[in-house]
């Protein structure tokens, strides 16, 4: 019962770190450099992925007074609480704060934010802008995708070691193949990455394709033999891991086409609740009574969210197009006389008639 008690607090802490990356990209980056911002934050969950269990496996075999389980809490728990020190006294809060610039770029760093539209920081809690977010069909499709996409990580990726094992490997083995999920999660985020900052409105081509080898993956493991066919299944298991790259794309997708501060924090928020809801919900799927079926539940649901996902991808990218014609069309196109008149108000982008989105 205290484990149950001590995850629950952790939650609580970490639960915010999340949210605050997110806000915090769009703060000091144009939408054309989040993708690759995004990317290069999460890919830090493939290294994780890809040292961790390697760091857990040589910490666990540590001799000392306390048990065992308790020495990679307290030393990597340690470790980061230092980090959060170092990020608290020395990380700028916005851009007009950046310690290593001076005035002159500070400036620059402020205009070229505000020219994307997408709100400057404000302290001011807007109801309106919660009640757009409420009505916005956006909301409701990337909460969707954010659910379904997420089901990989908490079924599948958070089981790893176990089923892994299932197939006839050794613990130690096991953990050692778990990091090669790492490895191609964190080289699919950053490849992504590269492509959503230099390739114009591909984020959801991306997200798209990303979730393609998912539901190979997830087939694969389903409908073959682990003990006959143990490499094509491993193979399937890796081809898990681009699931974290749809999911960086989406947060850049957020990141770009969500404007007005209050607007852009709840998002965050909402975000990041699904995330986590979703990472409660999904290892129920995971039955200890389908070893021996290969855990036919858990691989159908993933086959079955990865293609919401993907439809949920492609009404995104047909509804965006539409609203950027229909705005063109009534409105007209963009000019730089109405950007300039529109970057220093805190509008949402429903709000922002010169405002479009990126595909």
């Amino acid at each position: 019962m205290l484990t149950i008690h001590l995850r629950f607090f952790l939650g609580v802490a970490e639960a915010g770190v999340g949210p605050g990356f997110g806000v915090y990209i769009t703060m000091f980056w144009t939408r054309q450099q989040q993708p690759l911002r995004y990317s290069i934050w999460y890919a830090a969950t493939g290294l994780g992925g890809l040292l961790g269990p390697m760091i857990m496996y040589g910490m666990v075999h540590v001799d000392g007074p306390l048990p065992r389980w308790h020495y990679p809490y307290i030393i990597l728990g340690s470790v980061t609480i230092a980090w959060g020190i170092v990020l608290f006294i020395w990380l700028p809060n916005n851009p007009e704060t950046t310690w290593f610039l001076n005035k002159q770029q500070r400036l620059l760093a402020v205009e070229r934010i505000r020219t994307e539209q997408t709100g400057i920081e404000d302290k001011t809690f807007r109801w309106y802008q919660a009640m757009e977010l409420v009505t916005d069909p956006k909301s409701y499709l990337i909460l969707a995708m954010n659910f379904c996409l997420h089901y990989v990580n908490g079924a599948i990726s958070g089981f790893g070691t176990i089923i892994i094992t299932a197939f006839g490997f050794s613990q130690f083995n096991a953990v050692l193949l778990t990091g090669a999920v790492g490895a191609m999660v964190f080289v699919t985020l950053i490849l992504a990455g590269i492509a959503g900052s230099y390739i114009k409105n591909s984020r959801l081509i991306i997200f798209t394709l990303c979730e393609i080898p998912v539901i190979i993956g997830a087939s694969l493991m389903w409908k073959i033999s682990w003990h006959t066919h143990r490499n094509i299944g491993i193979a399937g298991f890796i081809l898990l891991g681009p699931f974290a790259a749809s999911y960086a794309m989406l947060l850049a997708l957020v990141g770009a086409n969500t404007a007005g501060h209050t607007k852009k924090v709840l998002m965050q928020a909402i975000i990041w609740s699904s995330y986590a809801i979703c990472n409660g919900i999904s290892p129920l799927f995971v039955r200890q009574t389908e070893v021996k079926a290969q855990y036919p539940s858990a691989f159908k649901g993933a086959i079955i969210t990865a293609a919401i996902a993907v439809a949920c991808g492609v009404m995104m990218r047909f509804y965006l197009q539409y609203q950027n014609y229909r705005r063109d069309k009534t409105y007209g196109k963009q000019t730089e006389e109405d950007i300039q008149n529109a970057r220093f108000l805190d509008q949402t982008d429903m709000e922002n008639k010169t405002f479009r989105y990126v595909l």
